[in-house]
């Protein structure tokens, strides 16, 4: 699901084409949501190259290549006031040197570029590498990048099957509630563009925690989550399963639904 998520290859040759509805549970605490905001990201290396010298004797000689990535992270701040407040932006320096008394020739920063749409993430990330050329310019160095992982995309809305899952959870004594803060990018986004694609997420705490934090994974290994995960979970998604099996009405209600969510996107 993270990084390079296998369902991007599986969804670009087609593995999820005929398939009447694709559904997974991620676990969540607090209230339960079944509207899943999914944000399309892409995953850029960035590779600065200068020229090493003596920091002290002959820095003239040298071309600072961490120089290139410091003012590349601050152009990438700059450009943050100009675009869309529902992007999210996020990097790390891998390598930027090995002593403070040699000029770095390479430095190296790993970047998140995320976005709502796949569109808008697109011309964001055209305008995140003018960024680089501009900082290697600037700093008389060379700046090469490549995706080092697999692009996520979005998840495109599934209201039929939403409105279904929602009624399951309810039966089964889930309170739902509707996401209102952007979500995090899963490899199920590739999914929803192949076929009517879910991803509820199951409270299995009651208590209200920030997903992916050292807390978070302290209740979730506890004996109580870990059986409503798998007890509920099981429950709705085999509830979910016998519905479209028994129910030709919603089977094609839902495919209608998703292709006029994919002529919106379009």
């Amino acid at each position: 699901e993270e990084t390079n998520g296998a369902k991007v290859t599986m969804s670009a040759k087609g593995v999820f084409d005929d398939v009447d509805l694709a559904a997974m549970i991620h676990s969540d605490a607090g209230k339960s949501k079944v509207v899943y905001n999914c944000l399309a990201m892409d995953s850029f290396e960035f590779t600065f190259t200068g020229k090493t010298a003596h920091a002290a004797a002959s820095p003239w000689e040298g071309r600072n290549a961490l120089n290139g990535a410091q003012l590349f992270f601050h152009a990438v701040d700059m450009m943050r006031q100009h675009i869309r407040p529902e992007m999210r932006i996020h990097g790390v320096i891998k390598e930027g040197g090995l002593a403070p008394n040699i000029v770095p020739d390479k430095a190296v920063v790993h970047f998140y570029f995320r976005g709502p749409k796949r569109k808008i993430l697109d011309d964001v990330v055209k305008k995140m590498f003018d960024c680089a050329r501009g900082a290697a310019l600037a700093t008389q160095t060379e700046v090469a990048w490549r995706k080092n992982e697999f692009s996520f995309d979005d998840m495109l809305p599934c209201p039929v099957g939403e409105e279904a899952f929602t009624r399951i959870f309810e039966e089964l004594g889930e309170t739902v509630v509707v996401p209102t803060e952007s979500g995090g990018s899963s490899d199920v986004g590739n999914v929803s563009y192949r076929c009517p694609t879910l991803q509820p997420r199951l409270a299995i705490v009651p208590q209200t925690l920030a997903l992916h934090t050292v807390e978070f994974e302290k209740v979730v290994v506890s004996g109580p989550a870990m059986k409503k995960a798998l007890k509920t979970g099981t429950r709705a998604l085999a509830r979910m399963g016998l519905r479209l099996f028994a129910d030709t009405t919603l089977r094609e209600a839902l495919h209608k639904s998703f292709k006029e969510q994919k002529t919106v996107t379009e």
